[in-house]
Formats: C-alpha cells, sequence, structure tokens
C-alpha cells in the first residue's frame, strides 16, 4: 500500500487506502467553495475578524479557514500512527494537535528570532492552529483545553510521541505538490522535534487565543476581544468540520455507493448548503485545478507573513 492514507477503510476483504493529499485538496476546496461568501459577508464576530489584517484578496476569515483546511489532517503524516491491516481500519490518535504543532512551531520560531514580530502574521497563524486543533474537540479527551489542564493524563504522553514521527519529507510528501512550496517557504513544514509540543498546544487554548489579540490594531487592551474573537474561532472550526465530514462521505461514495450521508446532521448539511455539485466537482475535477482558489489564499499569507 502506497502513499500516506487520511483514513482506510476494508473493500471487499481489502483495506483501502484513501490518499491524505486528495483528502487535503478537496476539504481546503470545499471549505473555499461553500464558506467563503458567507463568512465574507458576515457583520458579527466573524466581521471583525475580517478586520485583523488588510488583505488585496481573500478576507481574513477566509485565509484562515482555507489554510486550517489544507493543513487539518497533515498530523497524520507522523510515522508512529499505523494501519492496522489484520483489522481493516487505521487509527490517529490527536492528529490534529499534531497538525496544529506545526503552525505552533513557526509562531514559536518568529518570536525565537529576535527583532520585530510581524504580529498580523503570529496573530493569523495562531487562529489557524487553533481551528486546527478544535476539528474534533467534540470527542473525550481532543479538546486543548482538556489537554493542557491534565483531564488526559495520557494526552500529553502520546502526543509527544506522534510529533516524534513527523518530518519535513513526510509533511511535504502529504500535501498535494502544487502547494509544497508555498507551504514551506511559510515555515509550516516543521520537523519531528518535540521540545515545544506543550507551549504549541497552550498556543491553541482559549485563553491564549484571547491574550494573542491582547493588543490588536487600534485597540490599548484585549477588553471585549472574547466577545467576538472566540466564536469566531468556533465558527471556522464548525466550518471546518463540515467540510471535513462531508469531503470524507464522498470520498467514500464516490463509486455511487451510497446515496446520501447515513447521519442526519450531514443530510442536513448537504441540502442546507446546497453542496452536492461543489462535491461533485472536488470528487471529479484534477487537484491542480481544485487547488487554484487555495493558491490564491497562500499567496495572500505569504504577503502578510513573507516567506
Amino acid at each position: 500500500m502506497s502513499g500516506i492514507c487520511a483514513y482506510a477503510e476494508l473493500v471487499n476483504g481489502k483495506l483501502n487506502c484513501l490518499s491524505l493529499q486528495e483528502h487535503l485538496a478537496r476539504t481546503a476546496y470545499i471549505a473555499h467553495s461553500l464558506f467563503q461568501r458567507r463568512i465574507e459577508v458576515s457583520h458579527g464576530p466573524l466581521g471583525r475578524l475580517n478586520r485583523l489584517f488588510e488583505t488585496r484578496g481573500p478576507r481574513p476569515a477566509t485565509m484562515i479557514l482555507v489554510l486550517a483546511a489544507l493543513l487539518h489532517d497533515v498530523g497524520k503524516a507522523s510515522s508512529v500512527y499505523r494501519l492496522h491491516e489484520d483489522k481493516g481500519y487505521a487509527t490517529y490518535p490527536l492528529h490534529e494537535h499534531v497538525s496544529s504543532h506545526l503552525v505552533g512551531l513557526k509562531i514559536i520560531d518568529m518570536y525565537r528570532e529576535g527583532g520585530g514580530v510581524n504580529l498580523e502574521c503570529a496573530r493569523g497563524l495562531r487562529l489557524v492552529a487553533a481551528v486546527i486543533s478544535r476539528h474534533h474537540s467534540a470527542m473525550h479527551c481532543r479538546h486543548p483545553d482538556e489537554l493542557v489542564m491534565g483531564a488526559c493524563r495520557w494526552g500529553i504522553e502520546r502526543l509527544q510521541n506522534a510529533v516524534s514521527g513527523v518530518s519535513r519529507d513526510r509533511v511535504l510528501e502529504a500535501l498535494p505538490s502544487k502547494v509544497r512550496g508555498l507551504v514551506e517557504g511559510l515555515g509550516l513544514a516543521g520537523s519531528g522535534s518535540t521540545h515545544h509540543v506543550d507551549k504549541t498546544l497552550r498556543l491553541t487554548t482559549s485563553r491564549a487565543i484571547l491574550q494573542s489579540l491582547g493588543h490588536s490594531r487600534g485597540q490599548a487592551s484585549g477588553r471585549g476581544h472574547g466577545v467576538w474573537v472566540l466564536p469566531s474561532v468556533q465558527a471556522l472550526s464548525g466550518a471546518l468540520i463540515v467540510s471535513d465530514i462531508l469531503v470524507a462521505w464522498r470520498e467514500r461514495c464516490k463509486n455511487g455507493e451510497c446515496k446520501e450521508p447515513d447521519k442526519a446532521y450531514a443530510r442536513s448539511w448537504l441540502s442546507e448548503l446546497d453542496a452536492t455539485s461543489h462535491l461533485d466537482k472536488a470528487m471529479n475535477k484534477p487537484l491542480e485545478e481544485l487547488l487554484d482558489p487555495v493558491v490564491d489564499v497562500l499567496e495572500q499569507w505569504r504577503m502578510i507573513c513573507g516567506g
């Protein structure tokens, strides 16, 4: 079995690996297609987020969501994770925090380099990491706040173990070729260092997110930020969760073996977001074409962060 799997399942008695490259590309495409207009016209918390920094293209909320979607499962590239061919599945415990760790390392490096820190880039990337870290937060001991508070004794140790299996080469292998150079240029390809796992995890907690925006543009203090920053993170995490689940359903049904999602909430999303045609495009278009809007977003991040 070749390539890195987004997930695996038994098909006719054989373990079928569904490509992580394809899943990341499709999820980023669907997140952009379904939610860009919705989040860019918002006048609520996401409207405030869209004023986080100036852009000439996609707005900050779209930039954060699409980059998070592109990287949300890249932590599955860790060599520690295993396919259980005898049992017919693959397991990726805490992979979302491995993925957010790669973004967190970039933020830590920015502050270690000395000189003036690019606060717009650092704040934006912290929100990217926070969104990624929450896309399985409904599950037991998966929310970053729970892990940091020690709700699960095994949590940090298991996360450190998973991070130790991450290398730059495996991360780049997990990404579609069209975006590898841009992701690496932004410093998000990471390494297998486990020295800062606790720090990068703490960067994604609710408290840290509030503190990170404590001195936003034109603001003398962080008072009032809680009214919009955490709801914004939660809204973008929700958009990522919806995109991820719909793409995963459609990938499993690509041969027309099922007509609609089993879960009622997924059927509701499919209908209310008018997502069927977008999912058909995600499955049938070449990855190179799917990634055109994603590349536009990455180019905007390059303008904000350099690289």
